[in-house]
């Protein structure tokens, strides 16, 4: 798998911070997203020297910014034409 390069000379590409772009390559290079994945979280954050959690916040930042900036950026919460009102929705949520 080739990984196109982020870098944006002296700035950041995509609205990604320099340890975004390195945790999603690494996450890419490792497996993290094939199907199966060929590596953990765990492994990740241990790779990197953090939390499973700190590494988990630092993709889905990451994930956010690639898709404001591929998608465009959102200034408001939009909801499907077809969704229920926010009121009238279960307060169970999963995610």
């Amino acid at each position: 798998m080739n990984i196109q390069e982020f870098s944006d000379r002296g700035g950041t590409r995509f609205g990604l911070t320099e340890s975004q772009r390195t945790a999603l390559q690494l996450a890419a290079e490792r497996g993290y997203y094939t199907v199966p994945r060929e590596v953990t979280a765990d492994d990740l954050s241990e790779e990197f020297g953090i939390s499973h959690q700190a590494l988990s916040e630092r993709l889905r930042r990451a994930h956010g910014n690639l898709i404001q900036h591929v998608l465009g950026s959102r200034t408001e919460k939009t909801e499907p034409a077809d969704a229920p009102p926010i009121e009238s929705r279960s307060e169970t949520t999963v995610d």
